[in-house]
């Protein structure tokens, strides 16, 4: 698959349409057809790096579900919440105590840092599929218009005539101006979007970086006078 092409079930280029509206566009001197073109080819990026960083995500966030509850086959079932649950059945005393305030506080400020990595893969999430939603926009805008183009004037392009302002190039200017319109608001929308997306996600990581890390474990939890056994 060529960078930038997208993958999965979207359509593909349309090549054929969009070297007409290039070849009748650079014909009338319309070189912004030129521009819009490219720009939509490239619009995909490298999808593959795109959902790479997503999965990478999931995947930090799956790491932190499972050292809470124990999800992960890898952990053997160990994790916070059930070494937590062990300390009120097995163990008493001043060491306990202090032990079970700092597995709390460790519980608690995981799963604060859980909350933030769904929510920044969540944006993610969305932001990937308005860039897909967009793209198959554009490349409909290209098939629409370069097949109206294809309908007024491909005869003449396919016998290698040139265009010109009268006649059939007065109509191929009118669909041109048309398509330039179109997709210059699927570009608006879009970068409106993701300027929208980028300043959550930046705010989502803000909050992130005043996560309380847990203050240091008291003394008394490596002091073994202070640990007694539970009597059943």
């Amino acid at each position: 698959m060529a960078a930038g092409q997208p993958s999965g079930s979207l359509n593909p280029f349309p090549d054929y349409q969009a070297a007409t509206l290039v070849t009748t566009a650079n014909q009338l001197n319309v070189p912004v057809v030129q521009v819009i073109v490219d720009t939509i080819r490239k619009m995909l990026g490298d999808p593959d790096a795109v959902e790479g960083v997503i999965n990478r995500w999931i995947d930090a966030n799956a790491h932190l579900t499972s050292a809470i509850d124990g999800s992960s086959s890898s952990t053997g079932g160990v994790a916070l919440r059930s070494a937590r649950q062990e300390l009120d059945i097995v163990w008493e005393g001043k060491g306990c105590d202090a032990a079970k305030k700092y597995v709390d506080d460790l519980i608690s400020s995981t799963e604060k840092l859980q909350e933030r990595l769904s929510a920044v893969t969540s944006q993610l999430s969305d932001l990937r599929g308005a860039i897909l939603k967009a793209y198959t926009v554009a490349i409909n805008h290209i098939l629409d218009y370069g097949n109206k183009i294809l309908g007024f004037a491909g005869g003449l392009l396919e016998q290698g005539s040139k265009l010109n302002i009268l006649g059939v190039g007065k109509e191929v200017i009118g669909l041109l101006s048309g398509f330039v319109e179109a997709t210059q608001k699927v570009f608006t929308d879009i970068g409106d979007y993701i300027v929208t997306a980028t300043s959550q996600m930046t705010k989502i990581l803000e909050l992130g970086s005043q996560l309380q890390v847990p203050s240091p474990v008291a003394l008394s939890v490596g002091d073994p006078s202070r640990w007694k056994p539970i009597k059943h």
